[in-house]
C-alpha cells in the first residue's frame, strides 16, 4: 500500500466533525427556545440520563486507550505510526474522553445554579448554548473515536 501524499478530504472532515457538531449543538436553544435548559420543566430527567451516558463513555473510551498497547502489533497500526497518523487517533480518543467528562461536570453543574441566577434569559441561552455545544461536540467525538477503533480493530 502506497503512502498517502497529503491528508484527504475524509481526513479534514473526520477532523472536523465535532467542531461542527458543536456549533450546530450551539445554536440549538437559540432556534428553538424550548429547548433551553436551565428553566425547562424536563431538564432532571433528561440531565439524569445524560449523566449516566457520559459516565459510560467515560469508562468505555478509558478501557479503549488501555487495548492501544495489545493491537501496537497489527499491521494497520504500523502503517498508521508510519505514515504519520496513529496521533490523530490517540488525539481523537483524548478529544472524546475529555469531551464527555466536560459534559459530565456541565450537567453536574446545573443543579446548584441559584433560580435568580438561571431566570435570567441571556444567562440560560449562553449556559445552554454552551451545554448544547459540548454535548455536541462530545458525541461527534465519541463517534469518531468509536469508528476509528473498530476500523483498526476489525483491519488485517
Amino acid at each position: 500500500m502506497p503512502e498517502p501524499a497529503r491528508p484527504s478530504a475524509s481526513l479534514w472532515f473526520e477532523k472536523f466533525l465535532p467542531g461542527l457538531m458543536a456549533v450546530a449543538g450551539a445554536a440549538i436553544p437559540v432556534a428553538v427556545p424550548y429547548l433551553r435548559l436551565l428553566n425547562s420543566p424536563w431538564k432532571d430527567d433528561f440531565l439524569n440520563k445524560i449523566i449516566s451516558v457520559c459516565a459510560i463513555f467515560v469508562a468505555y473510551l478509558v478501557t479503549a486507550v488501555t487495548i492501544l498497547p495489545v493491537i501496537e502489533e497489527k499491521s494497520i497500526i504500523q502503517r498508521l505510526k508510519r505514515w504519520g497518523y496513529f496521533q490523530y487517533i490517540v488525539s481523537y480518543l483524548k478529544d472524546a474522553i475529555w469531551s464527555s467528562a466536560f459534559v459530565l461536570v456541565l450537567c453536574l453543574a446545573v443543579t446548584p445554579f441559584p433560580k435568580s441566577l438561571a431566570s435570567i434569559g441571556w444567562f440560560d441561552l449562553s449556559f445552554s448554548a454552551l451545554w448544547w455545544g459540548a454535548l455536541f461536540f462530545a458525541a461527534g467525538s465519541v463517534y469518531r473515536a468509536t469508528h476509528l477503533l473498530l476500523k483498526m480493530l476489525l483491519a488485517h
